[in-house]
């Protein structure tokens, strides 16, 4: 009857968002058009991961250690988000044991245009080049916090990913470069004065970051 006489309903994710009671822009990532929607969107290229639900809503979500627990808060701000990190325990494998914390949201508005930006299931084996979007330093640094490391007794700035994705990055930057295999995955690495320039250059002013990476840099 309602859609007879032309009545706008609420679809799934505004009737769950309303019976859950919380809050989140569901529009940030309809449009890249700030360095804090690139830096975020880098992390979901990395740390961040898509479920797909068959009759239902999907979801988007971030899980990390811990000890990073201000980056999940960081997120939650982002995203303008009142819902709750939740706290868990590695249950299996060579970290089990390990505390880890996992914020996961269902809507899917922000899992349909997190897809068509690149974020995808399984997507580590898929990506293999840059997404086409401006503010492409403050997306890599994303992409860092989540899948690179930085040595501050070398200096070394490494970033891991599969070899297409990474050789896209190492075009970006124009600067001489070591590729090399790292079990079932790549390792992009720079030598000490790149590795100085480049972290200058991608965490100066920047608004997001996770803390002890910043540090080193």
């Amino acid at each position: 009857i309602l859609k007879e006489y032309n009545t706008s309903t609420r679809n799934l994710s505004q009737a769950r968002r309303n019976y859950l009671n919380y809050t989140l822009k569901e529009d940030i990532f309809e449009k890249i058009d700030n360095p804090d929607k690139a830096y975020w969107l880098g992390v979901m290229y990395s740390d961040g991961y898509i479920s797909k639900a068959r009759d239902y809503t999907n979801s988007f979500g971030l899980s990390v250690s811990e000890k990073d627990l201000e980056w999940v808060e960081k997120f939650k701000q982002f995203l303008n988000y009142n819902g709750t990190i939740k706290h868990y325990t590695v249950s299996s494998g060579f970290k089990e044991g390990t505390p880890y914390v996992r914020l996961l949201i269902g809507n899917n508005k922000v899992v349909e245009d997190l897809e068509k930006l690149g974020v995808v299931e399984h997507k580590s084996k898929i990506i293999s080049c840059l997404p086409d979007i401006p503010f492409l330093d403050d997306f890599i640094r994303g992409y860092i916090d989540g899948d690179g490391s930085l040595l501050k007794r070398l200096p070394c700035f490494q970033i891991s990913g599969n070899k297409d994705f990474l050789e896209s990055i190492a075009k970006y930057f124009k600067l001489p470069y070591h590729l090399e295999p790292d079990k079932s995955i790549y390792s992009l690495r720079y030598n000490a004065k790149a590795s100085r320039y480049l972290e200058k250059r991608l965490y100066k002013d920047a608004n997001y970051y996770l803390q002890r990476k910043y540090d080193i840099a």
